[in-house]
């Protein structure tokens, strides 16, 4: 052989499929031994070998999943099975218990579909079977141990066996089925939800840190000129004086209050989520220009103008907040957007002083120098 020859794989279920067809052909050639010793008439050893082995072929799993489509009905596979195991039936001069063997082979084959088709497919195939071997009995066409009127009562009672063995089966197998379908859809649902919990701040039912990742970076990637990206960092401004006074309650529905106010001033084309405490991070998808990522971190701004109202009576809260940007008109790391937008954050809380219409951003193109929204607003 060529030393450059690709070798074949035999896969594993075909190796499998192998040595099961050859121990069950070792077993058929036992039972002709046994016959033989007994001096029972039987048919010819090749014969029976042939017939038996095709059979066996027919019903390894590597040749049903052939015939049988995926997704469809193993109804076509079960009759050329079944056929195969008729022609085998001729030889062991006993036909007439073809129906329970075939009600057997019926119900393993249905359940692999749990098919109403499949089944009433076996049922057809083992009454059909069972009359052509009985007319083949009586005209001495196929060579039975029995006689015809014994093989008659035998292949009635054998009948009813099998059709009760295969109806079983597959209503065996149908509630199987049902459960099994029940379990995955349960376990899909209950994987959406570990998702989405993972993905999702569970206070304010924004995205995390975690499921914003992967937004930020889809984002950071396609930013060009005219429709960059902004990153935009919040953090609130007194929030700290009501959680202490007020207790974690009220600090938790302000929270959720405030993140609310600030997804209706972002608008529904940014991306809001909580980096944990009172940190917040918005990304501006496709803006035209930084004036534009401005305006919506103003809006952000006077959409805490008005004070809250919270559950607990008397306590009107008014909070601020404090917002840096960082705009980018090319492909930029996340972490990048994350750090200028957050060093912003904080110079804009330390100067404003009061000014809640202050927003400090760090452009791209001089990372150096952070400039005021009046600055930036003034450039197309």
């Amino acid at each position: 052989m060529l030393l450059n020859q690709p070798m074949t794989v035999v896969p594993d279920s075909v190796r499998r499929a192998a040595l099961v067809v050859a121990a069950e052909l070792a077993v058929t050639l036992a039972a002709w031994a046994a016959l033989r010793t007994l001096d029972l008439h039987q048919s010819p050893l090749p014969a029976l070998l042939l017939a038996w082995g095709a059979c066996f072929v027919l019903y390894t799993a590597p040749v049903q999943d052939r015939l049988a489509r995926p997704g469809r009905s193993h109804a076509p596979s079960l009759v050329l099975t079944s056929a195969a195991v008729w022609i085998a039936m001729t030889t062991t001069e006993l036909p007439s218990i073809y129906p329970v063997v075939i009600g057997a082979l019926a119900m393993e084959v249905a359940q692999r579909d749990a098919s109403t088709r499949t089944a009433l497919t076996g049922l057809a195939a083992m009454f059909l079977g069972t009359a052509a071997s009985q007319v083949a009995v009586h005209h001495g066409w196929v060579s039975s141990v029995i006689g015809p009127v014994p093989s008659d009562h035998l292949a009635v009672v054998l009948v009813t066996v099998g059709g009760v063995v295969l109806v079983r089966g597959v209503a065996l197998a149908r509630r199987s089925a049902s459960t099994r379908a029940a379990l995955v859809q349960e376990q899909r649902r209950r994987h959406e939800e570990l998702q989405h919990a993972a993905a999702h701040d569970s206070l304010t039912g924004l995205l995390s840190r975690r499921g914003l990742e992967p937004v930020a970076r889809a984002a950071s990637a396609q930013a060009r000129p005219g429709r960059g990206v902004a990153l935009m960092f919040l953090d609130l401004d007194g929030f700290k004086a009501v959680n202490d006074s007020h207790g974690h309650g009220v600090g938790d529905e302000l929270l959720a209050c405030a993140a609310a106010r600030f997804a209706g001033a972002l608008g529904p084309d940014a991306v809001l989520a909580r980096m944990g405490g009172d940190e917040f991070v918005a990304v501006l998808r496709e803006m035209p220009s930084p004036a534009a990522a401005v305006a919506r971190a103003r809006a952000v701004q006077d959409s805490l103008g008005e004070e809250f109202r919270l559950d607990e009576p008397g306590i009107p809260v008014r909070i601020g907040v404090s917002v840096g940007l960082a705009w980018a008109e090319q492909p930029t790391a996340v972490d990048t957007l994350m750090r200028d937008a957050d060093r912003a954050m904080y110079r804009d809380k330390r100067c404003r002083e009061g000014d809640r219409r202050r927003v400090i951003v760090l452009d791209d193109s001089d990372r150096g120098v952070f400039q005021t929204v009046e600055d930036l607003a003034q450039q197309p």
